[in-house]
């Protein structure tokens, strides 16, 4: 499967914000999202800033509601899947 990563502002049910990696196939169409909120990091300081500027980019841009989500438990337990095997995290 051939996918792409980005980072995206994640309200959760409890409505708190915080930053996930989600995971969209070729058609654009989310297919996992990270488990676990996401952080800025680098191996420099520069690395540290850039990686930061991934995530000042998605405050500028429509958050992912949870509640907005659609799918059943199976589903859920998938889409991790999905996500691991294809990412590994950190890709951004």
């Amino acid at each position: 499967m051939n996918a792409t990563a980005e980072i995206m502002v994640f309200k959760t049910m409890e409505g708190d914000f915080t930053f996930r990696e989600v995971m969209r196939d070729t058609d654009g169409d989310i297919c996992g999202i990270a488990p676990h909120d996401a952080a800025p990091m680098g191996e420099t300081l520069e690395g540290l800033a850039f990686d930061l500027g991934l995530f000042i980019k998605a405050l500028e841009m429509p958050y992912l509601c949870e509640e907005d989500l659609e799918y059943d438990e199976d589903q859920e337990v998938e889409m991790m899947e999905v996500y691991k095997e294809v990412s590994g995290g950190n890709v951004h």
